[in-house]
């Protein structure tokens, strides 16, 4: 078992992270190093993710000593097999290879796959659905492939070679049919297999919000018209397929079938309609009513402060605040966000006694807030 010890490297979904300290035995402090934030990490849930698959260590003592164990047990047979999942080698059933080891129908694999995958990584689409990875797809085959034998791929296709792609850490070995595949490659299964994600694409994914019937149906019409030499799908198959694209991407199926409105409502809370890529790009204003009580110079209670915040999404920093003992209204909320747009130098000179610098100022180019009445009035 490998363990979340300080300074060993995991990746987790399409992020890579690094464990900086070990806070007590069931939280770890680690951080995004392609993003450089920090977070707060629950081991047991870590190790939920590892079991799955979902995480693997990389890099570094982790990564020797695991390739080491990797070779001692190859040359020993008396050590029996090797389980996929030991070691981040075996990640998803595909054998790590140095480059100069690939034959010529590999190379030609992987390196049809990258001009797609690659196109995808200069583009940067702005989400990955049927729509935005499309014309990609269209363009690089029309580009590249057109005089060649080779089938265009469904986005769907496109969009897992992708996936599998970014999880390893951009390794080419990646690209290649797995392991347990390899001898025994079923072509009608490959056929069969975009025929389904083709016909999911075209009927469920979009604004009709065609039942699941109708796509099995649009899939045996298609195979009988082409006479495919594929055994025909069962319902359940299809079902299943459906069902599991649904819990794995909820924000992109939501968004073909309902729009976008609805799936920005629907995942407001978990930052899927989001991410942020640089300071005073997007901000946050709130405000709170502090637990202490302010007295008069008598001793008589003038009562609880509120606090008006406008915080930066990408940086976490305080741009302004306004503090007050009017209730939410648009007079703090302008306080705030006029402190928020403005330099600080005039509050250090008022209090010497401050001795950090507060930097932190500038128009951002959104501005989130809730459904409170100062939000909704009319200025």
């Amino acid at each position: 078992m490998y363990s979340f010890n300080p300074g060993n490297q995991f990746a987790l979904g399409h992020n890579k992270y690094q464990v900086l300290e070990v806070i007590n035995s069931e939280t770890i402090k680690a951080t995004n190093t392609q993003t450089g934030h920090s977070h707060i990490m629950a081991t047991a849930e870590l190790y939920e993710h590892y079991e799955k698959g979902d995480l693997f260590f990389f890099g570094g003592e982790v990564q020797e000593k695991l390739e080491e164990e990797t070779i001692k047990k190859l040359l020993n047979p008396a050590n029996g097999p090797i389980s996929v999942n030991e070691t981040p080698s075996f990640k998803d059933d595909y054998l790590k290879r140095d480059p100069y080891t690939y034959t010529e129908e590999e190379l030609d694999i992987i390196e049809f796959k990258l001009s797609f995958i690659d196109e995808i990584l200069k583009k940067n689409p702005a989400a990955f659905t049927e729509n935005h990875i499309q014309p990609l797809v269209d363009e690089v085959y029309e580009r590249e492939h057109t005089k060649t034998d080779k089938t265009k791929p469904s986005p769907h296709t496109v969009r897992k070679w992708y996936d599998v792609y970014i999880k390893s850490g951009k390794q080419s070995y990646s690209l290649l049919p797995r392991i347990k595949d390899k001898g025994n490659r079923n072509d009608k299964r490959e056929d069969i297999k975009d025929v389904i994600d083709q016909n999911i694409e075209k009927i469920y994914l979009t604004r009709n919000r065609n039942s699941i019937a109708k796509v099995h149906k649009a899939i045996k019409t298609e195979i009988k018209r082409n006479k495919l030499d594929v055994q025909i799908p069962s319902y359940m198959t299809i079902y299943k397929r459906i069902k599991k694209m649904e819990k794995d991407f909820p924000y992109e199926v939501m968004r073909a079938r309902e729009g976008l409105i609805a799936a920005n409502e629907a995942f407001r809370g978990a930052d899927a309609t989001y991410q942020e890529s640089r300071a005073l790009e997007c901000v946050e204003v709130d405000s709170t009513k502090i637990d202490l009580f302010v007295l008069y110079w008598n001793g008589r209670p003038a009562g609880r402060p509120w606090l008006t915040v406008v915080r930066d999404r990408y940086t976490q920093c305080i741009l302004g605040f306004y503090l007050g003992f009017e209730p939410p209204s648009i007079l703090s909320l302008s306080k705030a966000l006029k402190n928020s747009f403005l330099r600080k130098d005039h509050i250090l000179e008022q209090f010497p006694e401050i001795k950090n610098k507060y930097p932190c100022f500038g128009l951002p180019e959104i501005i989130v807030c809730d459904n409170g009445k100062e939000w909704l009035c009319c200025a």
